[in-house]
């Protein structure tokens, strides 16, 4: 019986719980999203007289269909109503006047009633009649100037453009070849370029390209103009001396440590008159050749050189007034068949393979106060911008060929030096 009055509880409290179950609420409507801005832009300018608007909206419910009302007025801040029912969040227009202010505003709506306004956006649409920009002229060097100097060298130009609404940006183009002229500077707005990395003796090419904001082009004239002859204010090729015998010490500062330089008429450059030999067989060994110049702030180092073996070790340094790690200029080195240099970070950058036996010419263009040199083997350019370790290289005017404590140089061979600068720079 007590089990039966149980079962009939049971029963009785499950048909309760059945009859009061909860009914699910209807899901609360939430107002439709506020629409924002995509095209055109708070204010804008410039804009097309045919445009299409965009915005952004939506229902966070995701429930049923929305749609939109436009609102659009020249010159007034509160727009008029001119679509309605839009379904798409776009809307072409193109009616516009040119050179007029505008204003606008969306309003989206929800099938329950609910709706939502944006802000009031503005933009002002362009002029209607646009001239192409001027024609760049009057060019700075004048075209087919000759003996430029390196030296804070600039190109200027004029330009503009006859509608006082245009904004103009300038396209430079730069080079030695006037079918190859390379895009060195883009959409600048000033009529001017500073040139940091010219070359003595060299024909150089140059046009200006102007475009305004609506997308009109006035390409000008190719210009040129040559920079200054470079003179030849050192020259050492070995050939005067006695073979076996060393460099004049009135001009060269010779240094020996467990190793050992000389002249040779075995091995020179293109096999014609004699070199200077280094042998250094030793770790413990080293030795430099080393002389002073006529200082210079810009100007370029030309030389030869040729290893023995891949193994070898071989140097330059440059130095301005002293010979300390302060004053240390560019800095080269034959090291694991490799020419490198030591940039101002301290580490060894590769320039190209070396192989033995082989002669190689190096040119350094450098320049002082740009802080950097150019690198040139066998007349190629490897390094457009080298850079030095010394942070206080006005000139350079030492130079040092050398071996290296802990290193060995079974044999390099050091011929035809010459040093040369513009006559502007000291």
């Amino acid at each position: 019986m007590r089990v039966q009055n149980l079962i009939i509880g049971v029963l009785f409290l499950l048909i309760w719980i059945s009859c009061n179950r909860l009914v699910p609420l209807e899901p609360q409507n939430l107002p439709p999203q506020i629409p924002e801005n995509i095209f055109p832009a708070n204010d804008t300018t410039d804009i097309q007289v045919n445009v299409t608007f965009i915005w952004t909206g939506g229902d966070p419910g995701k429930k049923g269909s929305i749609n939109y009302d436009f609102y659009l007025k020249a010159e007034d801040p509160e727009p008029e109503l001119v679509a309605s029912g839009i379904t798409d969040t776009s809307l072409q227009y193109n009616s516009l006047n040119y050179n007029t202010q505008y204003y606008w505003k969306v309003v989206v709506h929800d099938q329950n009633g609910e709706s939502a306004a944006s802000p009031v956006w503005s933009f002002l649409t362009r002029y209607k009649h646009n001239n192409p920009p001027n024609v760049p002229y009057n060019p700075q060097p004048e075209n087919g100037v000759t003996s430029l100097s390196i030296k804070n060298s600039m190109i200027c130009w004029s330009g503009g453009d006859p509608d006082s609404f245009s904004i103009v940006m300038y396209d430079v183009y730069f080079g030695m070849d006037t079918d190859s002229l390379n895009l060195i500077s883009e959409s600048q707005s000033d009529t001017f370029l500073i040139l940091n990395n010219l070359e003595f003796n060299t024909v150089y090419f140059w046009k200006i390209i102007a475009t305004d904001h609506y997308g009109l082009i006035s390409q000008g004239p190719i210009w040129n103009f040559s920079t200054e002859q470079v003179n030849l204010i050192f020259e050492e090729k070995f050939d005067s001396y006695p073979t076996g015998g060393y460099p004049e010490t009135t001009i060269w500062t010779i240094n020996k440590s467990g190793a050992n330089l000389f002249i040779t008429d075995s091995i020179s450059w293109n096999n014609n008159g004699k070199s200077v030999c280094f042998i250094d067989s030793t770790e413990e060994g080293n030795c430099f050749l080393g002389t002073r110049l006529p200082a210079r702030s810009a100007g370029m180092l030309e030389f030869c050189w040729r290893i023995t073996s891949k193994n070898d070790v071989f140097g330059l340094r440059m130095y301005s007034q002293q010979s300390d790690i302060d004053r240390l200029g560019p800095q080269l080195s034959i090291r694991n068949g490799q020419l490198q240099y030591y940039d101002s970070n301290y580490n060894w950058q590769t320039i190209c393979e070396i192989d033995s036996n082989t002669w190689y010419q190096v040119q350094l263009f450098f320049n002082c106060q740009q802080e950097y040199y150019k690198i040139f083997v066998n007349e190629e350019l490897m390094v457009d911008k080298a850079t030095w370790t010394g942070n206080s290289v006005s000139n350079l005017d030492i130079i040092y060929f050398i071996t290296f404590d802990n290193r060995v140089c079974q044999g390099a061979y050091l011929d035809e030096i010459k040093f040369y600068a513009g006559s502007g720079y000291r």
